[in-house]
């Protein structure tokens, strides 16, 4: 599996994520295996949250994170925004669906500008972010 950023915390995270997926949330591998092709979504920092697959714009906690994916009890999987730039408690949904739905329904929702993730927290890019 090959990613597009040049921070090696996110080409690793990618790489471990694969394995560990496989082993713990095997029902997320189709999503995560999709969303490793897309640019938009490869140059961010996956990590896992109470079953969810999060995606942050930096390596460290406390995170940015405005993507979240889920399995739903249907085997669909659930794309949410957070509430808030960077929040990652609560968010509303985008849509569901298979594999590639959802993974095209994230691509479509990150901003042109959104950007990579940065080696570092979100408190070292919140104040660079308007909400």
């Amino acid at each position: 599996m090959t990613t597009l950023s040049s921070i090696p915390a996110v080409t690793t995270r990618w790489t471990e994520y694969r394995d560990e997926l496989a082993a713990r949330y095997p029902a997320l591998l189709p999503f995560f295996e999709q969303a490793a092709r897309f640019p938009k979504i490869a140059v961010l920092f996956p990590f896992l949250s109470m079953g969810r697959l999060c995606f942050s714009r930096c390596t460290r906690y406390p995170f940015f994170v405005d993507f979240i994916v889920c399995v739903t009890s249907e085997g669909e999987f659930l794309v949410e925004r957070t509430d808030g730039r960077g929040g990652w408690v609560e968010g509303r949904e985008i849509g569901r669906g298979d594999a590639a739905v959802a993974t095209r329904l994230l691509v479509d929702s990150i901003p042109a500008d959104y950007g990579a993730a940065i080696e570092g927290t979100g408190d070292d890019i919140r104040h660079d972010i308007v909400a």
